[in-house]
């Protein structure tokens, strides 16, 4: 009798899990999460790195990379004001011994040793990364007080995307950034244009207490950043920068 009536219990069990039955509209279908690392970041442990968020770049569009190292780093900015010269510091080291590179390219000019900061606007790219104490191994001759990585990183998807930000000011300043995106499942093409100007004919008060007007101190820049990229196969990806 005992094996009839485990056996009955065991039929009792089954059968409402047999009777189940797995509604479609319970199964939900997650996107693909691409997690890419930079390779300088497996080389580098043990030092300090500083990761400035995609938003803070997003919402800072409008000011240069050396605005905005000052406003969220601790890295030490030498700045002779606005769209004038300004230089990095690491540590006490000079701007000549610190590294700045563009999606792996060294872009410190060599004619000056160093680079200047505030000819990079901040909408020219979407991660940025900084690491102190760099190596001349690794980052090249020279470097040894710190680096900064800036990247464009493509996302691949189904959308386009169009943005355009005026900008208007005193002494007669005029700013435009038109950024425009095309994602595919496979490719990724992504255009940004930024232009400034201004008289910048400020007035301020001379040694003798008479107020004087600055002249010769207009300027204006123009740039863009190009970035596409293509899937190639199931682990090749291939990208262009211009």
């Amino acid at each position: 009798m005992k094996w009839i009536t485990a056996t009955a219990v065991l039929l009792f069990l089954l059968v409402p899990a047999m009777g189940q039955k797995i509604s479609v509209d319970t199964i939900m279908q997650l996107d693909t999460l691409r997690i890419s690392g930079e390779r300088y970041i497996s080389f580098s442990d043990g030092q300090k790195l500083i990761r400035i968020d995609t938003e803070v770049l997003h919402e800072n569009k409008r000011n240069n990379i050396a605005n905005i190292l000052m406003d969220n780093t601790s890295v030490y900015i030498r700045s002779y004001g606005q769209n004038n010269v300004a230089s990095m510091s690491f540590r006490g080291t000079s701007s000549s011994q610190s590294g700045i590179f563009w999606n792996g390219i060294n872009i410190r000019m060599p004619s000056l040793g160093s680079t200047d900061l505030s000819l990079i606007p901040s909408s020219f790219f979407n991660n940025a990364t900084i690491v102190f104490g760099g190596s001349s191994v690794r980052y090249g001759s020279g470097t040894i007080g710190g680096a900064i990585f800036l990247n464009n990183n493509a996302y691949f998807g189904n959308y386009i995307s169009a943005g355009l930000d005026l900008r208007m000011g005193s002494f007669g300043y005029r700013g435009a950034d038109i950024t425009a995106t095309l994602s595919q499942k496979k490719y990724y093409l992504n255009f940004t244009f930024s232009g400034q100007q201004a008289r910048n004919d400020f007035v301020y008060t001379d040694l003798r207490g008479e107020d004087e007007r600055m002249d010769n101190a207009a300027f204006s820049g123009l740039g863009f950043n190009l970035h596409g990229a293509a899937l190639i196969g199931k682990k090749s990806q291939i990208d262009l920068f211009l």
